[in-house]
């Protein structure tokens, strides 16, 4: 790629009404379309991307969609096919000396929602997005600029499909190890599906092979491990920390504070040193588990559960309380809550501290696997956008050398 400072020979400033035809789609009632996929049916796609199904289709082809309305207006979705475009999704059709995948890139590029109007409902109008500028490259370069970016689409999709596929391993395998019930059949199919997924994915397989070797471990033994029932309130010290008003925290600052749903503001002070559990104990998000940062504020909207280090490994405590019934606990229809004196009698299973520590040890690896593949993932979205800004912008050019192999034969 060539850094340019200045457009080049052949790029020229333009609109979206130049280069594509900009129309929204047809109305439909609710009640002809279906929420679940039916062979003869088609998707239905509205203004926040997939609707349901429905019996008829109003498009065939490969387009870009603009959702036109809702505090997500502006989104775009790339779809294929036949399928149907209610009102509330502006259909994308490209000039013929336009690369459809080139301007899916570029309409992200926009970031439309900027030019919504209303408060209320926001909108997008079809007029205004029709005199949006942008700079167009000849049809050749659209076309290897948009495999270039598709590259990182690619590598996004493969990463974000091993992060669903270990999740629902890491699922199977906290129901597995943290109960001494023996494992049921269908679990044991789900972990052959899984397996299967891994195989028939290369890039999935050679990932899973630490945490493969690592599964069994615990459970060779666990039949002969001595597991007891016992209640969070006689193995844990369970309170509710100083809330602190919202004019007290500020947007940013060196110690976060954690409230009922995770991180919140930041505060000049924190009131405790290490990662704690906590529990969401108010509001609608009731009985939600959470790991606090170190040097943090936790406000008393948050139970939180320090073990008792005789008793209980922290790590092993958190994950048990990922499998535990914390809807047994919550009390209140109109405003959810949990109180100590309901979560104390709280009934988990314990095994000795010695096989915490190899439960915990795979749970832990099989998650730092999530989190490093969410990590590469993030990576990928940031270097996209990057390239976005040089390659849709001219600042960078691709070699002609390169272009020119896109000449049809």
């Amino acid at each position: 790629m060539i850094r340019v400072k200045n457009i080049s020979y052949g790029w020229e400033k333009t609109t979206l009404e130049n280069i594509c035809d900009l129309k929204a789609g047809n109305f439909i009632p609710a009640s002809e379309i279906l929420d679940i996929s039916n062979k003869s049916y088609y998707p239905c796609f509205g203004g926040n991307g997939l609707r349901g199904f429905v019996k008829n289709y109003s498009h065939n082809g490969v387009f870009s969609l603009i959702g036109r309305q809702g505090a997500l207006c502006g989104n775009i979705k790339k779809v294929s096919g036949k399928f149907y475009a209610t009102e509330h999704a502006i259909v994308v059709t490209p000039n013929s000396n336009i690369n459809v995948d080139w301007l899916y890139y570029q309409l992200i590029y926009l970031d439309l929602n900027k030019y919504a109007t209303g408060v209320a409902q926001p909108g997008l109008s079809v007029k205004n997005i029709k005199e949006i500028s942008l700079i167009l490259p000849p049809l050749l370069e659209q076309k290897a600029i948009a495999d270039l970016l598709s590259t990182w689409d690619k590598a996004i999709v493969k990463t974000e499909r091993l992060i669903r596929v270990k999740e629902r391993r890491f699922r199977w395998l906290l129901r597995k190890l943290m109960s001494p019930a023996t494992v049921s059949s269908n679990s044991n199919d789900e972990c052959l599906v899984m397996n299967d997924e891994m195989e028939n994915n290369s890039e999935l397989s050679t990932h899973h092979s630490a945490l493969e070797n690592t599964l069994s471990k615990p459970r060779n033994t666990q039949n002969d491990v001595k597991w007891k029932k016992v209640k969070l309130g006689d193995i844990c010290n369970l309170y509710q920390p100083q809330t602190i008003s919202k004019k007290d925290m500020s947007k940013t600052g060196i110690y976060k504070v954690f409230g009922a749903n995770g991180v919140i503001g930041f505060y000049e002070k924190y009131n405790h040193e290490e990662s704690e559990i906590v529990i969401t104990c108010r509001g609608a998000t009731c009985g939600t588990i959470n790991r606090t940062e170190p040097k943090s504020w936790i406000t008393g909207n948050a139970m939180v559960a320090q073990p008792n280090k005789n008793k209980i490994l922290k790590d092993y405590l958190f994950y048990s309380l990922l499998v535990s019934n914390m809807k047994s606990v919550i009390s209140g229809a109109a405003q959810p809550q949990i109180t100590r004196q309901d979560l104390s009698p709280l009934n988990l299973w314990l095994p000795p501290l010695e096989f915490q520590h190899q439960i915990t040890n795979t749970l832990s690896s099989s998650q730092q696997e999530i989190d490093l593949l969410k990590k590469l993932a993030e990576k990928y979205k940031i270097q996209k956008r990057g390239l976005m800004q040089k390659m849709l912008t001219g600042e960078w050019r691709i070699k002609s050398g390169i272009v020119n192999q896109y000449k049809e034969v």
